[in-house]
């Protein structure tokens, strides 16, 4: 994606130069050197939510890494102490 960018930027600018459309470059060109670069961003953002969802996920596997899981499940109290002032 990176690539196409580049190529689209190299050629919205060599169209600025030679003065096409009073100077302005071609329009389809800018429109497609905008495009990969949305595109590319967009990658790389959703690359970087992916990285970051792996690592917590890494985490939340390594603490419950010594949790017990009995076949007993019914024999568990729960007490709720409310302190009261």
């Amino acid at each position: 994606m990176n690539d196409h960018y580049k190529q689209s930027r190299a050629l919205y600018s060599t169209s600025v130069e030679n003065k096409i459309n009073n100077g302005q470059g071609d329009p389809q060109l800018l429109y497609e050197r905008d495009f990969y670069h949305d595109e590319r961003d967009r990658f790389a953002f959703y690359f970087a939510i992916t990285y970051l969802l792996n690592l917590v996920d890494a985490y939340v596997g390594a603490s419950l890494y010594g949790f017990e899981v009995g076949d007993n499940l019914g024999s568990t109290s729960v007490k709720i102490s409310i302190p009261i002032h």
